[in-house]
Protein backbone atom coordinates (compact mmCIF):
# COMPACT_ATOMS: atom_id res chain seq x y z
CA UNK A 1 0.00 0.00 0.00
CA UNK A 2 1.27 3.49 -0.95
CA UNK A 3 2.20 5.36 2.31
CA UNK A 4 0.15 8.83 2.05
CA UNK A 5 3.07 10.91 3.62
CA UNK A 6 5.34 9.98 0.76
CA UNK A 7 2.52 11.18 -1.25
CA UNK A 8 2.20 14.32 0.52
CA UNK A 9 6.48 14.53 0.25
CA UNK A 10 5.85 13.90 -3.14
CA UNK A 11 3.41 17.00 -3.64
CA UNK A 12 5.89 19.31 -1.76
CA UNK A 13 8.59 18.77 -3.83
CA UNK A 14 5.77 19.75 -7.04
CA UNK A 15 4.62 23.05 -5.21
CA UNK A 16 1.65 22.26 -3.31
CA UNK A 17 1.51 22.18 0.57
CA UNK A 18 -0.87 19.37 1.37
CA UNK A 19 -3.15 20.06 4.24
CA UNK A 20 -5.19 17.87 6.78
CA UNK A 21 -7.99 18.63 4.56
CA UNK A 22 -6.57 16.43 1.80
CA UNK A 23 -6.24 13.64 3.60
CA UNK A 24 -9.30 11.56 2.29
CA UNK A 25 -9.08 13.22 -1.16
CA UNK A 26 -4.94 11.49 -1.30
CA UNK A 27 -6.61 8.31 0.38
CA UNK A 28 -8.96 8.43 -2.78
CA UNK A 29 -6.41 8.96 -4.90
CA UNK A 30 -4.16 6.05 -3.64
CA UNK A 31 -7.12 3.88 -3.51
CA UNK A 32 -7.86 4.70 -7.17
CA UNK A 33 -4.37 4.37 -8.60
CA UNK A 34 -3.53 1.31 -6.97
CA UNK A 35 -6.97 -0.25 -8.20
CA UNK A 36 -5.30 0.88 -11.60
CA UNK A 37 -2.14 -0.73 -11.49
CA UNK A 38 -3.77 -3.93 -10.09
CA UNK A 39 -6.13 -4.41 -13.15
CA UNK A 40 -4.18 -2.53 -16.15
CA UNK A 41 -1.52 -5.72 -14.87
CA UNK A 42 -3.89 -8.10 -13.63
CA UNK A 43 -1.91 -8.26 -10.38
CA UNK A 44 -3.45 -8.32 -6.52
CA UNK A 45 -1.21 -6.06 -5.20
CA UNK A 46 0.92 -2.89 -6.31
CA UNK A 47 4.92 -4.63 -6.35
CA UNK A 48 7.52 -2.55 -4.38
CA UNK A 49 9.38 -1.91 -7.86
CA UNK A 50 6.27 0.16 -8.82
CA UNK A 51 6.11 2.21 -5.73
CA UNK A 52 7.49 5.67 -6.66
CA UNK A 53 5.23 5.21 -10.44
CA UNK A 54 2.59 5.10 -7.73
CA UNK A 55 3.20 7.76 -5.97
CA UNK A 56 3.72 9.92 -9.18
CA UNK A 57 0.51 8.63 -10.33
CA UNK A 58 -1.13 9.66 -7.09
CA UNK A 59 0.17 13.24 -6.83
CA UNK A 60 -1.02 13.33 -10.74
CA UNK A 61 -4.56 12.20 -9.80
CA UNK A 62 -5.17 14.73 -7.05
CA UNK A 63 -3.64 17.80 -8.76
CA UNK A 64 -6.12 16.51 -11.63
CA UNK A 65 -9.17 16.43 -8.71
CA UNK A 66 -8.24 19.60 -6.98
CA UNK A 67 -8.17 21.27 -10.45
CA UNK A 68 -11.50 19.84 -11.70
CA UNK A 69 -13.51 20.96 -8.39
CA UNK A 70 -11.38 24.55 -8.16
CA UNK A 71 -9.26 24.24 -5.31
CA UNK A 72 -6.02 24.50 -6.75
CA UNK A 73 -6.12 28.36 -7.60
CA UNK A 74 -2.68 29.36 -5.90
CA UNK A 75 -0.51 26.66 -7.31
CA UNK A 76 1.96 27.71 -9.87
CA UNK A 77 3.74 24.34 -11.95
CA UNK A 78 7.31 26.06 -11.63
CA UNK A 79 8.63 27.38 -15.42
CA UNK A 80 10.17 25.24 -17.61
CA UNK A 81 13.73 25.91 -18.52
CA UNK A 82 14.35 27.09 -21.94
CA UNK A 83 18.39 27.46 -22.08
CA UNK A 84 21.39 27.56 -19.90
CA UNK A 85 24.54 29.54 -20.90
CA UNK A 86 27.83 28.17 -19.08
CA UNK A 87 29.95 31.01 -19.51
CA UNK A 88 29.43 33.40 -16.87
CA UNK A 89 26.33 31.78 -15.65
CA UNK A 90 22.70 32.25 -17.76
CA UNK A 91 19.71 30.67 -16.82
CA UNK A 92 16.73 31.50 -19.21
CA UNK A 93 12.73 30.21 -18.36
CA UNK A 94 9.94 30.21 -20.60
CA UNK A 95 7.53 32.95 -20.26
CA UNK A 96 5.65 32.31 -23.09
CA UNK A 97 4.09 29.11 -22.25
CA UNK A 98 1.08 29.22 -20.18
CA UNK A 99 0.18 27.94 -17.13
CA UNK A 100 -2.71 25.58 -18.49
CA UNK A 101 0.28 24.58 -20.58
CA UNK A 102 2.90 23.44 -17.67
CA UNK A 103 0.20 21.98 -15.82
CA UNK A 104 -1.00 19.72 -18.61
CA UNK A 105 2.29 18.70 -19.00
CA UNK A 106 3.04 18.18 -15.47
CA UNK A 107 0.04 15.63 -15.23
CA UNK A 108 0.61 13.99 -18.51
CA UNK A 109 4.40 13.02 -17.14
CA UNK A 110 3.03 12.06 -13.66
CA UNK A 111 -0.22 10.09 -15.19
CA UNK A 112 0.87 8.66 -17.88
CA UNK A 113 2.68 5.82 -16.87
CA UNK A 114 1.59 2.34 -19.18
CA UNK A 115 4.81 1.41 -20.58
CA UNK A 116 5.96 1.16 -17.08
CA UNK A 117 3.29 -1.17 -16.30
CA UNK A 118 3.58 -3.07 -19.07
CA UNK A 119 6.32 -4.76 -17.71
CA UNK A 120 4.61 -5.93 -14.67
CA UNK A 121 1.40 -7.74 -16.68
CA UNK A 122 0.26 -10.68 -16.43
CA UNK A 123 -1.94 -12.84 -18.70
CA UNK A 124 -5.67 -13.50 -17.64
CA UNK A 125 -6.59 -16.47 -17.97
Amino acid sequence: MINPDDVKLRLSCLGYTATDEDNDCIDLCINETEEYICCFCNIEAVPFELYNTAADMCCGSFLKLKSSIGELDGYEPGGALESITEGDISLSYTGTISRDVLFDELLNRLMNKDEILIGFRRLKW
